[in-house]
């Protein structure tokens, strides 16, 4: 059984196990399946990309602690995730369904590195050029802590592929191909003001619940409209602040699992 398949399965048989989101999730996930067998319904859920992704992962190595440089492993609940944000696809083009993803995790669940791992996906193996890419923050130690694990993997896939060692350059400003012009930084309204301009691919926005107001991640959405498949990916530990968009942003999240609101490219 797949990794994605059995977390499906261990949330449907014990719903108790989870916080009643997840459920939901699964939940909207079973009836997504169910429907793209009809006319009316735009995707499909595509088992071999879901498949692939998941793999490509596992083979990244962990960049910090007792695990440092052994392979990743993919745990069922991030399965579930890399799964459904590349395995649903639109059925008018094969490009991606979801382009906005907002996870909300408890702490020491491994949310920098399993964002990290996107990110590399998104840079090195989407098959976009000019893949811009982007941890962004409003400072930049919050914005470091998504991209440094991501160039620490891709420190590690150059150690064990000749052709990333010669048509990747790591710098100190951020990480380059220079053969399609994608880059990988990461950004700060300290450093970098407005952001205006980026024709973002990828971006991760972390800890938003830390965020005053939604300004930053305005301005990375509308930075997307030249691609065909973005993504935006929002995730933050539980905040305490009503009046952040973070909360704003999770009350409209759950209306969307619990069926009263329809957002189908968001997951």
């Amino acid at each position: 059984m797949k990794l994605y398949e059995q977390y499906i399965e261990e949330v449907i048989a014990d719903p108790e196990s989870v916080s009643k989101y997840v459920h939901q999730a699964i939940k909207r996930h079973l009836k997504n399946i169910d429907q793209q067998e009809t006319e009316e319904f735009d995707y499909y859920f595509d088992e071999a990309t879901a498949d692939w992704v998941i793999e490509l992962v596992k083979t990244f190595r962990h960049t910090a602690g007792d695990f440092y440089g052994k392979p990743v492993g993919v745990q069922p609940f991030q399965a579930f995730i890399l799964a459904s944000v590349f395995g649903w696809l639109k059925k008018k083009d094969g490009k991606r369904r979801f382009d906005k993803v907002f996870i909300s995790m408890a702490r020491k669940n491994g949310k920098s590195e399993l964002m990290a791992a996107i990110m590399v996906v998104m840079f090195l193996f989407d098959q976009e050029a000019r893949a811009n890419v982007y941890s962004a923050a409003t400072d930049e130690s919050q914005a470091k802590e998504c991209f440094i694990p991501a160039e620490k993997m891709i420190e590690f896939i150059q150690d064990e592929s000749p052709y990333f060692k010669s048509s990747v350059s790591i710098q100190k400003a951020g990480i380059w191909k220079p053969h399609d012009k994608s880059s990988m930084r990461a950004l700060t309204r300290q450093k970098d003001g407005k952001f205006d301009g980026k024709n973002i691919h990828c971006s991760i926005v972390d800890e938003y619940h830390a965020h005053k107001t939604s300004d930053l991640l305005d301005v990375l959405e509308s930075s997307t409209g030249s691609r065909s498949q973005p993504l935006t990916c929002i995730i933050s530990t539980a905040g305490f602040d009503r009046t952040s968009p973070c909360y704003d942003l999770e009350r409209t999240y759950k209306k969307v699992l619990n069926g009263t609101l329809t957002e189908d490219e968001t997951f």
